[in-house]
């Protein structure tokens, strides 16, 4: 899910702007995490873990860069270290 989430803001991201692409992601992995939330079944985990994966690629590959472009130039690598560090954890 996250690699096509991510192609998906690759192909579209410049027509929608970078901050519809991050509305959209977490519209869509608020919709996998409900999915996963209300899951009975193994398929419907299924489905709602892909479907956060389409939000989360979105996410990951475009909130970096315009975190990247809000930030001034002296502080842009400490700040981009801390967002990836929060990302991991």
């Amino acid at each position: 899910g996250c690699f096509f989430g991510s192609i998906f803001c690759f192909l579209f991201g410049e027509k929608l702007g970078r901050r519809k692409c991050i509305m959209l992601g977490c519209i869509v992995l608020s919709i996998g995490a409900a999915l996963q939330a209300s899951a009975n079944t193994i398929p419907q985990m299924i489905v709602g873990r892909i479907v956060a994966g389409l939000g989360n690629g979105m996410n990951t590959s475009t909130i970096p860069v315009w975190h990247a472009e809000m930030m001034k130039a002296h502080k842009r690598g400490k700040g981009l270290a801390v967002e990836l560090a929060i990302n991991i954890l």
